[in-house]
């Protein structure tokens, strides 16, 4: 039973360490500040609504419907603030996305050592370890 359900613990590990690393240091969701005392306060409830109200407006985003009616579904049906709604959204779409790489290297007949080696992989790409820091242009 237990073994089971290791790729779900590996994989909510992953999601819960690229939350914190988001929370401690300076990103999008906590206004770029600072906060190595793991506050859950720090979560900025300004920022992220504008970044709600970008998804719907601006064209690089509204390719992107789909988040942005999640965000306002979880906002009114729970009642939870835009910041919240934006951080249950992008980070349930991590941790389904993780477990699609999972199945996809189960399908493609990786044992489950290395597929759950695949979402740890994933979860260490830059892109998704560091998707909330501020953007790098090249």
């Amino acid at each position: 039973m237990f073994r089971r359900s290791i790729p779900f613990i590996i994989n909510s590990i992953c999601l819960f360490f690229v939350f914190i690393v988001h929370l401690v240091f300076p990103s999008l969701l906590n206004n770029y500040t600072l906060n190595t005392a793991l506050s859950l306060q720090v979560l900025y409830t300004k920022m992220l609504p504008n970044n709600v109200f970008y998804h719907q407006l601006m064209p690089e985003f509204a390719r992107r419907p789909l988040t942005s009616w999640l965000i306002e579904t979880v906002h009114a049906i729970f009642g939870l603030s835009y910041s919240i709604a934006f951080i249950v959204v992008t980070f349930g779409f991590l941790y389904l996305t993780s477990a699609c790489i999972y199945a996809l290297a189960r399908g493609y007949g990786y044992t489950k050592r290395d597929a759950c080696w695949s979402m740890v992989v994933f979860y260490a790409c830059l892109s998704i370890l560091f998707a909330f820091f501020a953007s790098i242009w090249a």
